[in-house]
C-alpha cells in the first residue's frame, strides 16, 4: 500500500510539473514579437506617375550604415564622384524608415549645391548631418534645408522616423556645381539591387500612403511573419499537449 501511495503521489507531481512547463511555454509563446511590415514608399519625378520603390533593408542602425567619419560618409552602397544619391533605408531591427542623401565620392571630388526636402512627417528627425550644421530640420513645417560644399569628402544627411505617418515629400536640388548625376537606390545594390538614374534637374517626389508590404508583387521588404523561435515554441507546446499522460482509471 505504501508503495502504491508513493507511485500515486509521484504521478500527481509529474502531472503538475508537466502542466507548469506547458504554462511557461504558453506564456513565452504569447510574448512572440512579430516583425513589422515595412511601409510601401512610392516615388515620382513628375508628381503624377508614382511607382513603388524597393527599400534597402538592413539590421544596422541607419547612422551606423551611413558610417560618418573623417568628414565623409561611407555607406555600404558606395559613393561616386559628381553623384548625388538618395536611399530609402529600412532598419529591420528597430522598424525605422529613413531617407539617406549623400553627395560626392570623397577623393578628388569637389562640388556644392542646395537641397530642400518639404512635406516630411512632423515626427521625423534629423539623425545625422554630414557635416555638422550644414543641414537643418524645421519640425513645425516638416522641411529640411541645407547648403553643401565639399572637397575630397562628402556631404549628406539622414532623416529618420518616416514610418510614423503618411506623407508627401519633395526633394529638390538647386544651385548645383560639380554634380553630374542623381540616382536612387533600388533595394541593396550590393545584393541584387541597383541604382536607378534620376533627372538631376527635376524634383524627387516621395510618398507614404499608409500601405504595408504584404505581397501582391509589391517590391518592398519586411512582410510581417512570426519569428522562427515563436514557431518552434508553438510546435513544442502542441506536441506536449497531445502527449500529455492520461490519469489512470480507478
Amino acid at each position: 500500500m505504501r508503495n502504491s501511495s508513493f507511485k500515486t503521489r509521484f504521478k500527481s507531481f509529474g502531472e503538475r510539473l508537466f502542466s507548469l512547463c506547458s504554462l511557461i511555454l504558453l506564456v513565452s509563446l504569447l510574448r512572440i514579437d512579430f516583425a513589422a511590415a515595412a511601409p510601401v514608399i512610392e516615388f515620382s519625378q513628375d508628381g503624377t506617375t508614382f511607382q513603388p520603390v524597393v527599400l534597402l533593408s538592413s539590421t544596422m542602425k541607419v547612422s551606423s550604415y551611413y558610417s560618418y567619419s573623417s568628414h565623409a560618409g561611407h555607406p555600404a552602397f558606395g559613393v561616386a564622384r559628381g553623384v548625388d544619391t538618395a536611399c530609402l533605408y529600412w532598419d529591420s531591427t528597430h522598424d525605422i524608415l529613413s531617407l539617406i542623401f549623400i553627395s560626392g565620392g570623397r577623393s578628388n571630388d569637389r562640388a556644392s549645391g542646395t537641397v530642400t526636402v518639404k512635406g516630411l512627417p512632423l515626427a521625423s528627425q534629423l539623425t545625422l548631418s554630414d557635416d555638422a550644421g550644414e543641414f537643418k530640420y524645421a519640425k513645425r513645417t516638416g522641411t529640411l534645408t541645407g547648403h553643401f560644399a565639399y572637397q575630397n569628402s562628402t556631404d549628406g544627411f539622414v532623416m529618420s522616423g518616416l514610418e510614423t505617418a503618411t506623407f508627401d515629400a519633395t526633394l529638390k536640388l538647386s544651385h548645383i556645381v560639380g554634380i553630374k548625376s542623381f540616382r536612387l537606390t533600388v533595394g541593396d545594390p550590393n545584393s541584387g539591387g541597383a541604382f536607378l538614374p534620376l533627372d538631376l534637374h527635376q524634383p524627387l517626389y516621395l510618398r507614404n500612403t499608409g500601405s504595408v508590404g504584404t505581397g501582391g508583387g509589391i517590391p518592398v521588404v519586411g512582410a510581417g511573419v512570426p519569428e522562427p523561435t515563436g514557431l518552434g515554441l508553438l510546435g513544442i507546446v502542441t506536441a506536449l499537449l497531445f502527449k500529455r499522460p492520461r490519469r489512470a482509471a480507478h
